[in-house]
Parts: structure tokens; sequence; C-alpha cells
């Protein structure tokens, strides 16, 4: 089964949805992320396997599969580690409640159970408040630790 989380990318000072898309798939252990990532995206997969791993949640020994879209577009900063997290989680059944449809998650995982402070969501929230999403949570979370 294919989980869906929306995100937002940033193009310019333009706001985009980004729908990540996370899926376990057989094979040998590994994490990939596809859709046209840069550098800082790449490292997520670093990030976000260790920071579930300091939740207390080992994947390390499933294959997952990690598709930003749409795939046309290049992907740039670490805002979406936390839809990455969530979309995981949801995967491999650690997390049963519901994505809404119209929230966007943004945010940058530490390795050590906290949210990297991050300013550049801002930008992102503003371009993108009346556009595409209706509802918005939009607050800085000094500590955060998933319950599993």
């Amino acid at each position: 089964m294919t989980v869906k989380i929306l995100s937002i990318g940033l193009r310019g000072l333009e706001g985009y949805r980004v729908q990540v898309e996370v899926q376990e798939v057989p094979g040998i252990a590994a994490m990939v992320i596809v859709g046209l990532p840069d550098a800082s995206v790449k490292e997520a997969k670093e990030r976000v396997l260790a920071s579930l791993y300091a939740f207390g949640c080992d994947v390390f020994d499933k294959r997952l599969v990690v598709h930003l879209s749409p795939p046309e577009r290049k992907k740039h900063s670490p805002m979406f580690d936390l839809a990455m997290a969530i979309g995981i989680l949801k995967a491999i059944g650690k997390l049963t409640a519901p994505a809404s449809s119209d929230a966007a998650f943004l945010g940058s995982l530490s390795l050590d159970e906290r949210f990297s402070r991050w300013v550049a969501c801002f930008q992102r929230y503003w371009q993108q408040r009346s556009s595409v999403f209706k509802k918005y949570t939009f607050r800085m979370i000094p500590h955060f630790r998933f319950i599993i």
C-alpha cells in the first residue's frame, strides 16, 4: 500500500504542492528517495532513519521507496523530513491515524528526537496559505516525541 502525505516545495518565492509517497517493498533493506531531490533531500534518508531510531522505531530491516511528486521539479531543503517520517510510520503500520488530505507537513528532523529550528517554512506557509491547503498547524515545537 502506498501512503501519501502532503508537503510544500519552494521554487524561488513560489510555493507548490509536493506529495510524499512512501511504500514498503520486498527486497534488501534500504531507503531510496526519488523525484528529483537535491543533496539536502537525499541526506534526509540518514536524518529520518536516525531520528526514527531515536524515537524507538527500528526501520533498518525494511526496504522503503519515497517518491516526491511532481517528479519534474527539483526538490530543495530538508523541510520534507517530517512528511517522510510520517509516511514511513504509516507505511510500516506504526502510525494508524489518518492524515488529512488538506494539511501539509513541513519540518526538518534532528538526530536526537527534536525538530531542527527552521525559518524557511514561514515563506512556504505564507505562499501557500490561501491557494492549496485549508488547514494549518503552524507552531514551533521545541521537543516532540512519537509515541509508538
